[in-house]
C-alpha cells in the first residue's frame, strides 16, 4: 500500500503535511505506511477510505495488485 499512497500523493502533488490535513491522519503515520514501516494489514478500513477521499481516489487504488 506503501508505494501506491506515495504514487498518488505525488501525482496529486500533495505534500505529506496536506495529505494528513485533508485526511486527518497524522504525518507520521502516513510517512511509516509509505516507507513500509506497517502492512496494508495495519491500516483500518475507516482510515484507507479517508486516505482515499483525500487523494481523490477509490481505495482500491491504494492497494498494491499482489496485496489484494
Amino acid at each position: 500500500m506503501g508505494s501506491r499512497l506515495r504514487y498518488w500523493r505525488c501525482k496529486k502533488g500533495m505534500s505529506q503535511e496536506k495529505l494528513a490535513t485533508l485526511s486527518g491522519i497524522r504525518q507520521s503515520r502516513i510517512s511509516e505506511l509509505e516507507n513500509g514501516r506497517h502492512s496494508v494489514e495495519s491500516i483500518t478500513l475507516r482510515n484507507a477510505v479517508r486516505l482515499a477521499r483525500a487523494l481523490g481516489v477509490h481505495a482500491e487504488d491504494l492497494i498494491d495488485d499482489d496485496e489484494k
